[in-house]
C-alpha cells in the first residue's frame, strides 16, 4: 500500500476540563462523538473510500443531496467526510460508528481548523520585534520595516495578513476516559478550534495500543 490507513470518526469539541488520575491533575479536552453514519463505500484499486456523515451538524442540505439520501434510505447528514481505509477495515464496518470506536485506542490524531484571529501585523503574526520607540520613529513602532527591492518580494514572505483559521493536526493525544452513555471522550491535552468546532479523529499513526 502506498498510503497510511486513515480510518476515523467525526466529533465536536465541547471544551476543556481536568481529571485527577494517579494523584495528578491532568488537563483534558471533552469531545462529543455522535453517531457517524456510513453513507457510502467506494472501492478503489488498493483502498476503499469511506464516506461518513453526521446529522447533528447544523447546516442546510441542498435538494439534490436530500433526494440522494432519500433514494438510498440513509440518514440526512449535513456534515460529510471521506476517509481512506483498507479493504479489510471496510468489511468490518457496519451501518454506523460511535464512541465505541475509541475502546481499542490509546492514542489518536486530531485534525481541525484553528481559531481565526483576523488580520494581524508582523509583530503578532510572526513575532517581529518592531521598530525603535525613539529618535524620530514616529507612528512606525510596530511596522515590519523594509521588505527589500521588488525582485526579492517572493511568495511566502513574512508579511502582515490573516492569522489563524488554518488546518491543524495534533498527534498522539492520549484517550484518558470514555463515557458510552453520554457519548463523550476525554483527551489528554488541547485540540484545535474553539468550543463547538467539528474535528476529525483518526487512529494515531505513530503510537498504538489499548486503553489501560
Amino acid at each position: 500500500m502506498n498510503f497510511v490507513s486513515k480510518i476515523g470518526v467525526l466529533g465536536q469539541k465541547l471544551g476543556m476540563s481536568r481529571l485527577i488520575m494517579d494523584n495528578m491533575v491532568k488537563p483534558v479536552t471533552i469531545v462529543k462523538i455522535p453517531v457517524n453514519h456510513v453513507i457510502e463505500k467506494i472501492q478503489k484499486d488498493d483502498h476503499v473510500v469511506l464516506k461518513l456523515g453526521v446529522e447533528e451538524f447544523k447546516k442546510r442540505i441542498n435538494k439534490p443531496q436530500l433526494e440522494e439520501y432519500k433514494k438510498k434510505g440513509i440518514a440526512k447528514c449535513s456534515l460529510v467526510k471521506e476517509f481512506k481505509i483498507l479493504p479489510n477495515e471496510a468489511e468490518a464496518i457496519e451501518s454506523n460508528i460511535d464512541v465505541s470506536f475509541f475502546e481499542d485506542l490509546q492514542y489518536v490524531d486530531v485534525a481541525g481548523k484553528s481559531m481565526g484571529k483576523g488580520f494581524a501585523g508582523g509583530m503578532k503574526l510572526w513575532g517581529f520585534k518592531g521598530q525603535k520607540a525613539s529618535h524620530g520613529a514616529s507612528l512606525s513602532h510596530r511596522s515590519i520595516g523594509s521588505i527589500g527591492t521588488r525582485d526579492k518580494n517572493w511568495k511566502g514572505k513574512k508579511m502582515p495578513g490573516r492569522m489563524g483559521h488554518d488546518l491543524i493536526t495534533v498527534q498522539n493525544l492520549k484517550v484518558l476516559k470514555i463515557d458510552k452513555e453520554l457519548g463523550i471522550i476525554a483527551l489528554h491535552g488541547a485540540v484545535p478550534g474553539k468550543k463547538g468546532t467539528w474535528l476529525n479523529f483518526r487512529k494515531s499513526i505513530k503510537k498504538v495500543g489499548k486503553v489501560s
